[in-house]
């Protein structure tokens, strides 16, 4: 079809041409998929950092002289602090898998959009358990933190075999 509409115009292409466009094609494509990378990567920093930033801000502050306040303060920001290791071992993770690969296809990044929406959980959860510390709040924290750490596996594996397939031509 497209011989035919290049013999209309009177258009020579040598096979020289196109061999440059196709080269040039795959160039862009190349920098399509670094630039997407590139994009996700701060996506998922930008995303974190927010979620880290909900977290502190809803470390209660001491109300009053008394002790008990004092004590009360001090659980939340144990709770704050657990649950800002958590996330930033999520992010050190997923930093990491994301090094492997060079070029981010759509699965990738519809599972990275779900990983985060599950992580952006952990705020709400971590103030039931600064405000209501109860077994049912510490049990949804820990499904949610399970949840995300199942889809960052998974993440990471399908990752992991687009490298391996890549490289070595494993289906």
């Amino acid at each position: 079809m497209r011989k035919f509409f290049l013999r209309r115009r009177n258009i020579k292409i040598s096979e020289e041409n196109i061999a440059e466009y196709h080269r040039r094609t795959e160039e862009m494509q190349k920098k399509r998929h670094s630039y997407l990378k590139q994009r996700l990567e701060a996506l998922n920093d930008g995303i974190i950092a927010i979620i880290i930033t909900i977290m502190v801000l809803e470390v209660p502050l001491p109300n009053g002289q008394n002790i008990a306040s004092y004590y009360n303060f001090l659980g939340s920001l144990s709770v704050f602090l657990v649950s800002f290791f958590v996330v930033a071992n999520f992010w050190y993770e997923l930093g990491q898998s994301l090094a492997l690969v060079d070029e981010i296809d759509k699965g990738i990044i519809i599972f990275d959009f779900v990983f985060l929406a599950t992580l952006s959980l952990l705020p709400i959860l971590t103030k039931w358990m600064m405000h209501n510390p109860s077994q049912l709040a510490v049990v949804n924290y820990g499904i949610v933190y399970m949840v995300a750490n199942l889809l960052k596996t998974w993440l990471a594996h399908s990752q992991f075999r687009k490298v391996l397939g890549a490289k070595n031509n494993i289906s």
